[in-house]
């Protein structure tokens, strides 16, 4: 059986850029504007099974065009939502990936606190549909990493930190918090307007 790392090898010119709804790596920099070293960080960070190459931009490493349209699209959730499917590495044979994914397994899964809390979120009325169908399909996943949900869960939360007592310091909002403050300011501005409306008088 091959090494993780024994990568066959053949001329860049022979990769085929686009599949199908496929696109190499190399389109998805260009597409995206991510760095090579952003991008792998992304898909690490969702921890679906992957063996990085040590020149993965010269390897046969394809990502399915919906979760690239995503991430460039007024989605940017889709980013902690990279599914197995999204993921196409031709450099393996079926078999051989097949063996290989059970084995990519990380260390460290999500909590059952961290689960229930992303179920809420499901629920909360500052979600948008569309973010709500990228996340579901997390839960058809063989598994759901820890470091996934604590992105997920950033992105809708923020960030807090321990204070100098017993306080926590928020970081920085999530995306919950600024729909909330915005909602709050178009019904603020919207009862001004209705306040000073001259038909009222």
């Amino acid at each position: 059986m091959k090494s993780i790392n024994d990568f066959p090898e053949y001329r860049l010119e022979d990769v085929p850029m686009k599949m199908g709804p496929w696109r190499h790596i190399r389109v998805v920099l260009d597409e995206t504007g991510l760095s090579l070293s952003h991008l792998m960080n992304l898909i690490e960070n969702n921890q679906i099974a992957f063996i990085e190459p040590k020149q993965p931009a010269e390897r046969k490493i394809y990502l399915h065009r919906d979760w690239v349209d995503a991430i460039t699209s007024k989605y940017p959730v889709a980013n902690y939502c990279l599914l197995q499917r999204h993921l196409k590495m031709d450099d393996f044979t079926d078999h051989e990936w097949r063996i290989r994914i059970s084995r990519r397994k990380p260390k460290e899964l999500a909590s059952d606190k961290q689960i229930a809390t992303l179920h809420r979120i499901l629920k909360s009325e500052y979600i948008l549909e569309g973010e709500r169908k990228w996340i579901l399909p997390i839960f058809d996943e063989k598994w759901i990493g820890s470091t996934r949900v604590k992105y997920l869960l950033e992105y809708f939360l923020g960030l807090k930190i321990p204070g100098i007592d017993t306080t926590w310091m928020q970081i920085n909002e999530g995306v919950f918090e600024l729909r909330r403050k915005s909602l709050s300011k178009f019904h603020e501005t919207r009862k001004k307007n209705l306040l000073f409306d001259d038909d009222w008088f």
